[in-house]
């Protein structure tokens, strides 16, 4: 589809034409979406394999993101070790052949593939506890649910993970966390990576849970350590974990080796500064609280989701950050926009919590994004302890958007829907859905990758 710059009335058809022409041609970007299994390891990397060999020949990757929900911090962790060796080319002593091609220390992951965020959609823990028989939650344990935030945060797997796969920030500053108990975080400058995310009912709290919730406010705090947000963050200050993040071509650039004699990097260096005369951003997130200040689900689906305060905000960031160009650098502010929550938005036709209980608030949220004319945006969620791809090319959603609306949920680290007995095999029955694309019952993680055709550019 043309880009909607492209279609606006400019002065001159040649230089109409070749604007669009080149424009069209940089943005022939592959969105590449997968749910990996954390079982069957061999195979997966098998296949892997013969994908990643194919896909060298035809494009090249510029940016990819785990996206991930539904952890528990008791559970087993290996599979951190599953999506770095997956995704980000971990060495093992007795691995394949892309070790020979790219030697590393023990555990570390490939430099050839950084892995430049780890998303978060919710349900980090399960901090809410198990109801009684009555269906009575216990009640609140600061000590005990900081200990649960604390025990996956400094877990050996995960720790290992965030600091030999994730990509830093390219800030050069330090991060510091408030002092008075809760997650403990060094403030000594250090690798700070870009670890960002949103938290959905567990690690709010309250299973089901929105702005009744009497501990939000504690919970908040514990969140944001587990992030090891900084103490001087807007998200200290504000009520709600909602948050804007952007990877910026710039600091990809400064990431990357200048060794021309490398072809991948040369490669990669080419393409990012095309890309760099058009935007500014390769990915931009917006990542929603649908907690925090959430009405209580009713029949007259009449609710709010996401409470003045971050409407407010969400308006604020399309004007300022998100939509149009930058009047400094005359570029498109983002090549890709992803708006994240805990809950699905598109696929709504199963009991779960999703959007589609507040549709007031969907409806909002979708104009909003017609009103600021906001490009290239993708829904990314978690919560429903399956991976599922959906997407709405209806003549109704191009009236909405402007383009088609897709969706991509990953749920289920340590555990998935495949333990409900006959759902694997009647998941499509008992919820069937036209916009689904493709759902996967067993664990899962998600991986999103902008790719680029050399040739496209080229052109």
């Amino acid at each position: 589809m043309e880009p909607r710059s492209c279609r606006s009335t400019r002065d001159g058809a040649e230089k109409k034409t070749t604007e669009c022409t080149r424009r069209n041609a940089t943005m022939q970007v592959i969105l590449v979406l997968s749910f990996c299994i954390l079982l069957r390891m061999a195979l997966l990397l098998s296949s892997l394999q013969l994908t990643s060999a194919q896909m060298h020949e035809e494009r090249h990757s510029l940016v990819q993101v785990v996206f991930v929900s539904c952890n528990k911090h008791d559970g087993d962790q290996k599979y951190w070790d599953i999506i770095a060796t997956a995704v980000g080319g971990r060495r093992h002593a007795e691995s394949h052949a892309m070790v020979k091609e790219h030697p590393l220390a023990e555990g570390s992951c490939s430099s050839k593939a950084p892995i430049h965020a780890l998303l978060w959609l919710g349900d980090v823990v399960y901090a809410d506890g198990i109801a009684n028989i009555l269906g009575v939650p216990p009640g609140f344990d600061r000590e005990v649910v900081e200990g649960k935030f604390s025990s996956m945060l400094h877990s050996p797997a995960y720790s290992n993970f965030r600091r030999t796969c994730i990509a830093a920030r390219q800030n050069g500053s330090s991060t510091s966390v408030a002092a008075g108990g809760g997650v403990k975080v060094n403030v000594a400058q250090r690798h700070e990576p870009r670890v960002i995310g949103v938290w959905d009912d567990h690690d709010f709290g309250k299973n089901d849970g929105g702005k009744e919730h009497v501990n939000k406010e504690e919970m908040q705090k514990i969140f944001l350590d587990f992030l090891e947000v900084p103490s001087d963050s807007i998200r200290r200050r504000q009520h709600g974990v909602y948050s804007f993040e952007a990877i910026s071509i710039d600091s990809l650039l400064h990431s990357r080796s200048s060794d021309e004699a490398d072809t991948d990097e040369f490669v990669a260096l080419s393409l990012l500064r095309e890309m760099r005369s058009l935007y500014d951003n390769l990915l931009c997130f917006l990542l929603l609280d649908v907690r925090y200040f959430r009405d209580p689900a009713n029949a007259t689906r009449s609710g709010d989701m996401l409470g003045e305060p971050q409407w407010s905000w969400l308006e604020h960031r399309l004007r300022e950050d998100l939509a149009g160009r930058n009047p400094v650098t005359g570029r498109q502010r983002c090549a890709l926009t992803v708006v994240g929550s805990g809950v699905q938005m598109l696929m709504d036709e199963k009991v779960t919590e999703n959007w589609g209980a507040f549709p007031k608030s969907r409806d909002r949220l979708l104009g909003l994004l017609r009103r600021f004319n906001a490009e290239r945006v993708i829904f990314l969620s978690g919560d429903v302890h399956l991976g599922e791809i959906g997407a709405d090319f209806s003549a109704n959603a191009l009236r909405v958007l402007g383009y088609p609306i897709i969706e991509a949920t990953s749920s289920g680290l340590t555990h998935s829907s495949a333990s409900i007995p006959g759902l694997p095999s009647f998941i499509t029955t008992l919820f069937p859905s036209n916009r689904r694309v493709g759902v996967y019952v067993e664990r899962n993680f998600g991986v999103l990758q902008l790719t680029v055709e050399p040739k496209a550019v080229a052109a």
